[in-house]
């Protein structure tokens, strides 16, 4: 993460940096950041009045973060398929039969909703009658790296950067799809 005009905070320091605006940062000046370590999305989206979404070096889309994540619908549904194999069919089955746009993220499938609840129960009895029950599920809000995702159609640096480093893969190296 690089703060303009001050030197940037370690991934485990970003809170820090966050918790209180630094002195030259007032309501009549942009803060702004070019790359960024896990977590500080979130912590953008706790302490930021507005976020500025920029991607290839163009503004995509400005506005509240409440306002932003809200265009995604109030559920988020990730099912991890286990293999990225088994979640591409998860997904056009999905996009072929529901009314939803699932994201596909390796062996991850992600939906957003207003009606989660429903959803959730159409997803499920559908991926079992074609015995592709998940290995894991997670039912949540939007965060903003749902909201770049959707906008970009690619994960933030960082998020991109903490899923290789989880899968294995290190810094620099990408994985299959």
């Amino acid at each position: 993460m690089r703060l303009t005009g001050q030197r940037a905070p370690t991934p485990a320091g970003c809170a820090a940096a966050w918790t209180s605006p630094p002195r030259w940062c007032s309501a009549r000046r942009w803060c702004s950041w070019t790359s960024r370590p896990p977590g500080c999305l979130e912590e953008a989206d706790r302490l930021a009045h507005r976020i500025a979404v920029v991607d290839g070096g163009r503004v995509i889309a400005n506005d509240t973060p409440a306002a932003l994540k809200s265009q995604l619908g109030s559920t988020v549904i990730e099912l991890r398929m286990g293999e990225a194999a088994r979640a591409l069919e998860a997904g056009d089955l999905l996009a072929e039969r529901l009314r939803a746009r699932p994201e596909r993220d390796g062996a991850t499938v992600r939906l957003s909703s207003g009606d989660g609840a429903r959803l959730l129960i159409d997803v499920l009895r559908l991926l079992d009658d074609h015995q592709l029950a998940p290995a894991t599920l997670a039912v949540r809000e939007p965060s903003m790296d749902d909201v770049f995702l959707a906008l970009t159609g690619h994960r933030a640096e960082g998020a991109a950067a903490e899923g290789a480093h989880r899968a294995g893969r290190g810094p620099g190296r990408r994985g299959g799809p």
